[in-house]
């Protein structure tokens, strides 16, 4: 196997110009991402989450374009995740459901 396709992850999608009726396997290339412990303070308290450079580089741009401060970003989405969920994946579903937004309202920016 050569280094790129070994880089490479295969997904399976619908051929468009076989009107649905076989599917192809693409290959999709994956960004090494390190998941990254943090700490932060919240509502006087130090707490960490662990989530991927990329996801840390969204959150960043988000609180920026709020015009809020990076923690409290955090600490809103801190409020807002259900009982029982980690910080962590809170974080990481808050930016897919943003940059879904983003995408339904024709953004350029989105994914």
């Amino acid at each position: 196997m050569s280094r790129d396709a070994s880089r490479s992850r295969s997904r399976t999608e619908t051929d468009p110009a076989s009107n649905g009726a076989r599917p192809h396997v693409r290959l999709l290339p994956t960004v090494p991402a390190m998941i990254r412990k943090r700490s932060i303070t919240l509502h006087g308290h130090r707490t960490s989450f662990s989530v991927e450079d990329p996801f840390l580089h969204e959150l960043k741009l988000m609180a920026a374009e709020r015009g809020m401060s990076f923690a409290a970003l955090i600490a809103s989405i801190d409020e807002d995740r259900p009982v029982g969920s980690n910080l962590s994946s809170a974080l990481r579903l808050f930016v897919l459901q943003e940059l879904k937004k983003s995408r339904a309202q024709g953004s350029p920016q989105a994914l």
